[in-house]
């Protein structure tokens, strides 16, 4: 009984620590290159998680031309929620338009005159999140469901 009451409580303790994303804490993302081109650099500021954002700065005054919100982030519970941020990952131009890769390789196409996001990739964030949420559950109820197994294994062998 005394056996069963501790398996238990290690299954617990293992559901609860299972996910990966909860254990580790998020590294900063590695910073963006700007982009120049015209007298105009583009810039992907990496401040924060829920959002990946380009701004744009003429060269000759420093001046704010625009800003364009390219993604948002939806932070879903339970996950943590940096475990769940995604950040601009590289830019550059490409056939006169600015592409802009986020973390999850999802590409989106800007018109470098004004920023508009001109072709952005299906946001999977909602199915993603979901799919991963779930699968660490099961992971976490198979590795205690293996725990049980093996501690009523050792029981039937006679060990104590």
């Amino acid at each position: 009984m005394r056996a069963e009451l501790r398996a238990w409580i290690l299954c617990a303790a293992v559901a609860a620590l299972c996910p990966a994303q909860a254990l580790a804490k998020r590294k900063a993302p590695a910073p963006v290159p700007p982009v120049t081109a015209d007298g105009v650099e583009y810039r992907a500021p990496l401040d924060s998680g829920t959002e990946g954002r380009v701004q744009a700065f003429a060269v000759e005054d420093g001046r704010k031309l625009w800003e364009t919100k390219v993604y948002e982030v939806k932070v879903r519970a339970p996950l943590e929620a940096d475990a769940q941020w995604v950040f601009i990952k590289r830019m550059k131009l490409q056939n006169g338009r600015l592409l802009v890769v986020d973390e999850l390789s999802r590409e989106y196409l800007l018109d470098p005159q004004n920023g508009k996001v001109l072709r952005a990739d299906v946001d999977l964030d909602a199915a993603t999140h979901g799919a991963v949420f779930w699968l660490e559950i099961a992971a976490a109820l198979i590795g205690g469901g293996v725990i049980l197994w093996l501690l009523g294994r050792r029981r039937m062998l006679g060990a104590k």
